[in-house]
């Protein structure tokens, strides 16, 4: 079963979505953030050594399956100030067709750049290196919404504040890292069930409850050689900076009830271009409308045939058992 959203989700993203099902992942995009909303993988050890061959063209380019004014487009990061991040990392993918599908812009979000090219880079190469060790794991990222006061790249594309990569791995758990879009090294690691009350999604909804209340212990992100290691901190602490998150923690059982932190707010730590058109303008008075997910995925698997079907049975059938 596919990534789901939930009816009260802290994003409050509209339910003018799309599903794009790509050779080796597949997106939902959001027609109001302009971003992705999950992107989704089977990550193999097969496809993790296949991908150190490739070069890596970094050709990005604008969805075309998606209407303009529900995508971005290259001109809404340029001079920006703001990478423009995957979700499913080009470095994961096992051939050239799947890396040139992996630079759509329906599979980006707008990141901090030290975000983007340290932190959540050793994230990738850490969840690459278990899923050499478990032989494959499954992968949903995204991006989190909690400001009250929405930033936008460009007065398009919503700038999110927080980044999400939820692994599992088969037959023995599942967790997921949580870090802020700004330029700061700290990480959480956190469960399926409190990831899915921070941001909305539910990456595997049917995920047995014992793996969802409990994170797995995921490996800690790998610097390069030179660089500074993160800080692993507690998830209160990552959200505790600029605005008021309810936090349950189910770690050992304790402090289920919701734990609300304030914190003082403070500039974002990345460089932005003078002229960026950056409004806090509201999404408007909408609530999240639950997305048919399985309806979407049939009518997907319908036009892109029995191959789609093989792979995204094979990559969530395992969370059902």
């Amino acid at each position: 079963m596919a990534p789901q959203s939930s009816s009260a989700s802290p994003a409050r993203v509209t339910d003018d979505v799309h599903l794009l099902c790509f050779r080796s992942f597949t997106v939902l995009e959001s027609g109001t953030t302009r971003t992705a909303v999950w992107s989704a993988e089977a990550l193999t050890r097969d496809h993790v050594l296949a991908a150190r061959e490739l070069r890596r063209d970094n050709v990005f380019h604008a969805e075309d399956a998606i209407a303009p004014s529900d995508r971005a487009e290259l001109g809404d990061y340029v001079r920006s100030g703001w990478d423009r991040g995957h979700m499913t990392p080009s470095g994961d993918m096992p051939d050239a067709e799947s890396q040139a599908e992996s630079f759509s812009l329906a599979n980006m979000i707008p990141q901090a750049p030290r975000n983007n090219r340290r932190l959540w880079e050793h994230i990738e190469a850490s969840t690459r290196t278990l899923a050499k060790s478990a032989g494959e794991v499954y992968v949903v990222t995204g991006p989190g919404y909690t400001s009250a006061k929405p930033s936008w790249l460009n007065g398009r594309v919503r700038i999110p504040d927080l980044v999400w990569k939820a692994v599992y791995v088969p037959h023995q758990g599942a967790g997921a890292y949580l870090v802020r879009n700004d330029a700061g090294r700290d990480y959480a690691i956190v469960s399926i069930a409190d990831m899915t009350r921070l941001t909305g999604i539910d990456p595997f909804p049917s995920l047995a409850a014992s793996m969802r209340q409990t994170p797995y212990g995921l490996p800690s992100p790998t610097p390069h050689r030179g660089e500074d290691a993160d800080v692993r901190v507690a998830v209160a602490s990552l959200l505790g900076r600029g605005e008021t998150v309810d936090v349950a923690s189910s770690r050992d059982g304790a402090g289920v009830g919701a734990v609300k932190r304030e914190g003082r707010r403070r500039r974002r730590e990345t460089a932005h271009d003078d002229g960026e058109d950056r409004a806090s303008a509201p999404l408007g008075r909408r609530t999240w409308v639950p997305i048919d997910i399985l309806a979407t995925l049939e009518s997907a698997i319908e036009q892109t045939g029995q191959m789609l079907w093989q792979w995204l049975d094979r990559a969530w059938r395992d969370a059902l058992r």
